[in-house]
């Protein structure tokens, strides 16, 4: 599981899972969280984006390497993409590979997200399966998560994903799956103005994006990158509508 040191983050935050479906297949997507777009048989090789203390990241179909990152797409029209927080007990899976180790079927690939806070609470809203699990934060503070504008991963009843700034999310909408996290990387087309300064510090990041013909594509990069750097790569290079 990734981990990596946050800008001024108050407190230790961890990221949340997902799962992609194709028909009767079952594949998961991790942000906690982990994304597929195409199923395999239970015996065969699950492919993982992941980057240990000590190894070097795996990279297999969807998911390629593009310079320093590697990108993982997946068609909401063909997958079905879903968020995995707790076990069954209630307990939270604390980990990618924890989540992994249980999840059946087993995941396509894997990838960290969301943000949670020392104790494995969410930090902000997080809906699964249509249940909310916390509420929308819009509180002011320091760290990554506080950088203006944050934002809601979703995904609706029909599959739809969707990146939604906080300011912009109601209560009222229908969301099956839901994590906020930030900041927002791209908005409309467009580097978060935030960011253009943020140069200095720089860690092992992931994020996720929305593309102009409805991709999603979930992003980890394999070695340290400022927050600048991973929304430029967004912005410029992946041609993201949306990223955070």
């Amino acid at each position: 599981e990734p981990r990596k040191k946050k800008e001024t983050d108050a407190a230790p935050t961890r990221r949340y899972t997902a799962l992609v479906k194709q028909g009767r297949c079952v594949a998961w997507v991790a942000w906690v969280g982990l994304v597929g777009t195409a199923c395999k048989a239970p015996s065969q090789e699950v492919p993982l984006a992941e980057r240990g203390p000590s190894t070097a990241p795996k990279v297999t179909p969807p998911c390629e390497r593009r310079a320093r990152y590697i990108v993982c797409t997946v068609d909401p029209a063909r997958h079905e993409i879903r968020l995995a927080y707790q076990r069954t007990d209630g307990t939270a899976f604390g980990s990618v590979a924890a989540f992994v180790a249980a999840a059946e079927p087993p995941p396509l690939f894997a990838m960290n997200a969301g943000m949670y806070q020392q104790n494995l609470m969410p930090l902000g809203l997080y809906v699964e399966r249509g249940e909310r699990l916390a509420a929308l934060n819009r509180r002011h503070g320091d760290g990554n998560f506080y950088i203006e504008p944050n934002g809601v991963f979703s995904v609706d009843a029909t599959g739809l994903a969707d990146i939604t700034p906080t300011g912009q999310w109601h209560d009222g909408q229908r969301a099956v799956f839901a994590t906020q996290s930030g900041p927002m990387l791209v908005t409309a087309g467009s580097i978060n103005p935030s960011l253009l300064d943020a140069t200095k510090s720089t860690a092992i990041r992931n994020g996720v994006g929305l593309l102009e013909n409805g991709a999603v594509v979930f992003v980890i990069s394999t070695e340290s990158v400022s927050l600048n750097a991973f929304a430029m790569f967004f912005a410029s290079d992946l041609r993201a509508t949306t990223a955070l």
